[in-house]
């Protein structure tokens, strides 16, 4: 599998995969600005500054997993990409050798 890899591929494949952990974890902190919410109703100007604070924590979020999900989509496609370039070329070398 990892036969035609370099060490920039492994990089990249590594970097994708810390990407899509960062990624991954927007879920659970997403739950937590929600737990954070729920509890904040009251009827104090309190609630409103709290519901403030958790928006931009949604809106940092967002903004964070879409970066992640981009670096992770990006590394894997080069990274595949360099793979299949290297198998190709090793495969016409095969066929000229014959």
């Amino acid at each position: 599998m990892f036969r035609l890899t370099k060490s920039i591929d492994i990089t990249l494949m590594t970097v994708g995969f810390i990407g899509a952990i960062a990624m991954g974890t927007a879920g659970t902190f997403c739950s937590f600005i929600t737990g954070d919410m729920f509890s904040s109703f009251e009827t104090t100007n309190a609630a409103f500054e709290r519901a403030k604070s958790n928006m931009y924590s949604y809106i940092y979020l967002g903004i964070g997993a879409g970066l992640m999900a981009f670096v992770m989509f990006s590394t894997w496609m080069i990274s595949g990409q360099r793979q299949i370039v290297e198998c190709r070329k090793q495969y016409f070398r095969s066929i000229l050798r014959q």
